[in-house]
């Protein structure tokens, strides 16, 4: 048995020990590749319990993994689909998580599970790359202005790119909304009266969310 072999025995082992204590009803293992069907847990319980064993794997064999959690199950019939979900979850994690929150529930995607499932797709780096080549010269202006820009073009799209409601969610006049945008369009070269590029930085904005939300939270609990 090779180093290789040795270690993906030694996670599938944790595995069953950890999941053992939240009704664990089977589990099986492929390569890299760990399945586990449990009863009674939630969202939130599931993220503590995977958390924890990411960080007992990590300390003793040194492999960091990703944990994916699907959807409860409500019959044996929805199991092909349940795996599905957790697999695409792990991508996602693996692709735009962080170290210490190696865990996303497929629920939380949302549109992103269309951008993040098959294993044709870009990896990491190139999604990052989209994401800084859309908002990069606006996070950068924010860094030293409190974030007004982001705020701004966020309540813009929630918002239905309505000047007057945008203004009234932000407490400022439309014509210091209007004012940004233009900052916005300058900074980052998009045209907000296009619709394709409005799409564009919705996605780069949920992407960036989602890639920054666990280490947000991890931040607030310290």
């Amino acid at each position: 048995m090779d180093m290789m072999e040795r270690k993906q025995r030694a996670v599938h082992e944790a595995c069953e020990r950890a999941l053992s204590s939240v009704s664990l009803k089977l589990i099986a293992s492929r390569g890299d590749l760990v399945v586990a069907i449990v009863s009674a847990l939630d969202a939130a319980r599931a993220t503590r319990v995977l958390k924890s064993l990411h960080e007992e794997i990590l300390a003793k064999d040194g492999v960091r993994t990703f944990w994916g959690v699907s959807a409860p199950c409500e019959s044996p019939s929805q199991l092909p689909s349940a795996n599905h979900e957790a697999r695409c979850a792990a991508l996602a994690v693996a692709k735009l998580g962080t170290p210490k929150n190696p865990v996303v529930i497929h629920e939380h995607l949302g549109v992103l599970t269309l951008l993040l499932q098959g294993s044709e797709i870009a990896d990491g780096r190139d999604l990052r790359k989209f994401i800084n080549r859309i908002l990069g010269p606006m996070f950068k202006y924010d860094s030293a202005h409190h974030g007004v820009l982001a705020k701004t073009i966020r309540a813009y799209l929630d918002n239905d790119c309505s000047l007057k409601l945008t203004a009234q969610q932000l407490f400022v006049h439309e014509k210091t909304v209007r004012y940004r945008l233009v900052q916005f369009e300058e900074l980052t070269g998009v045209d907000l009266r296009r619709h394709r590029e409005r799409m564009s930085v919705d996605l780069a904005l949920l992407m960036h969310d989602f890639a920054t939300r666990s280490a947000d939270a991890d931040a607030g609990e310290g």
